[in-house]
């Protein structure tokens, strides 16, 4: 069964209409045009790509998907994780099209689409972040002739305050994981580094006085001091390369973290939260932001001080409050 058909118009122009029902104007009346415009489509499109009609060439979503992902692959390994999944999802919306015909429209809709779907804001707009990318890269390739990205903008999101736990309920948890032979070293050195979840069921380096782990989301390599209320939960594991949770997939790890906190009565308290707990503790603490964000592995204060933002200002209240010349 032909994948492409040649068709005339009531109107007397000649339309090709391919497999999924899409179909394209030739702009000619002329049957034998027509037909030969026809047998070089059909002859392209065994190469898997179409020729554009107008100007350029008109490419196959797949085609670009699989083009692109290939110079992403230098990327760090969530990154790329990313961009696969999100071209994944747009191609579920938009089916393997010519690239040409992804416009304002388009993008409207996939937004509409992502939302359908149930994903929260924040995941939403981390997809549309990473098709930008990707449409600008089509845009640069030629494979875009029109640049549709222009009203392509992210959900507006809420900005609140970074849930974590006290210090009290940070030693509900280490009590209770104290208890567990499985998460007892993985959850002390998350609460004393701020390592995420990605790190932790990652190999870490073990050194006499420093940990040093490399950040999945960036591929940067940090290195925190062993604290002194670490030091009892990893004397066991001696010096070297060592993985403290044995399984690689992180659903497995939020699994039993989510026992945990069942059991430590901590709602809502999810592996990022600890990372939150960790940063907000030595903020409270009197800590500065330049060393937090070295800690957390961030390469720019700003985003930890927006992030943070209400307790820096609740700190500056207490301190103006302290004066007193009555």
């Amino acid at each position: 069964m032909r994948s492409m058909r040649l068709w005339k118009h009531k109107n007397g122009s000649y339309y090709i209409t391919f497999k999924r029902g899409d179909h394209t104007s030739l702009k000619t009346k002329d049957k034998p045009i027509a037909e030969k415009i026809f047998k070089e489509l059909e002859k392209e499109q065994l190469k898997g790509r179409l020729i554009r009609i107008e100007k350029g060439e008109l490419k196959l979503l797949s085609d670009f998907i699989s083009e692109y992902l290939t110079i992403r692959e230098i990327k760090a390994k969530n990154t790329y994780r990313a961009d696969r999944l999100t071209l994944e999802k747009f191609k579920e919306y938009y089916g393997d099209k010519p690239m040409a015909g992804i416009n304002e429209k388009k993008l409207d809709e996939f937004k509409a689409y992502l939302k359908k779907s149930g994903l929260q804001n924040s995941s939403c707009n981390n997809h549309i972040r990473h098709l930008k990318i990707a449409l600008k890269t089509a845009i640069k390739w030629g494979n875009l002739q029109k640049n549709p990205l222009a009203d392509f903008k992210q959900f507006k999101i809420d900005k609140r305050k970074p849930v974590y736990m006290t210090k009290e309920e940070v030693k509900r948890l280490l009590h209770i994981a104290a208890e567990d032979s499985i998460m007892r070293v993985p959850v002390a050195i998350m609460i004393y580094t701020g390592m995420a979840r990605a790190e932790i069921i990652s190999p870490i380096l073990f050194e006499k006085e420093h940990i040093t782990y490399k950040r999945v989301k960036t591929g940067k390599t940090i290195r925190v001091p062993i604290s002194k209320g670490l030091r009892p939960f990893i004397n066991h594991l001696g010096l070297g390369i060592k993985k403290v949770f044995q399984w690689k997939n992180p659903r497995t790890f939020s699994r039993y973290f989510e026992r945990l906190i069942t059991k430590a009565e901590l709602h809502g308290i999810s592996p990022h939260k600890v990372r939150h707990t960790f940063a907000t503790h030595l903020l409270q603490d009197g800590e500065d932001l330049k060393t937090i964000a070295e800690l957390l592995g961030h390469s720019d204060i700003y985003v930890v001080a927006q992030f943070y933002a209400h307790i820096t200002d609740e700190k500056k209240k207490n301190a103006v409050n302290r004066l007193n010349y009555a």
